[in-house]
């Protein structure tokens, strides 16, 4: 009876791909979730498009309206005849003298003033866009509890990589 204290050739090979493997199984569980995502997303168009189905289908119809042409048949409809007319003759004025008033006063600089400025346009200041820094945070959406969670996840997620690469 003898004893065999060799290791096989099978378990040197499986402590040396130990990084494989992971790869590989991380590399599969990516690959399934993008199969995931794709299979979601390709559910939710069918269903979108069964949908606008359902509703043009519950459209009612509407009659299209149809164009009557009815022709129009000249007729013969007879003039009616002239009738004389008497010409009244109409007076003609006659031109009669009117004076001419010279201006007496010239006009004094207070009516040129208030004449030059209502005649003038006025130009009325337009506002354009608002100040940039009135100390108000845009509206995005998100609370400030929401703001705090994403915060918190992101430092959860520094510290789980930062783990994940030490060990």
């Amino acid at each position: 009876m003898t004893i065999d204290f060799e290791q096989p050739d099978d378990m040197e090979n499986e402590e040396g791909s130990g990084g494989n493997r992971l790869f590989v199984i991380l590399a599969v569980g990516l690959a399934g979730l993008i199969v995931l995502g794709l299979l979601a997303i390709g559910g939710v168009l069918v269903l979108r498009n069964i949908r606008t189905q359902q509703e043009l289908a519950q459209i009612t119809p509407q009659p299209t309206p149809t164009l009557a042409i009815v022709e129009q048949v000249p007729t013969n409809t007879p003039m009616p005849t002239p009738t004389p007319t008497r010409e009244v003759a109409t007076p003609i004025p006659t031109a009669t003298n009117t004076p001419v008033v010279a201006p007496t006063d010239t006009p004094s600089t207070e009516d040129m003033a208030a004449t030059a400025t209502a005649a003038a346009p006025t130009n009325t200041p337009v506002p354009v866009g608002t100040p940039a820094g009135n100390n108000e945070v845009p509206d995005t959406g998100f609370g400030g509890l929401e703001m705090m969670l994403i915060a918190f996840g992101l430092v959860g997620v520094l510290f789980v990589s930062r783990r994940m690469r030490q060990a």
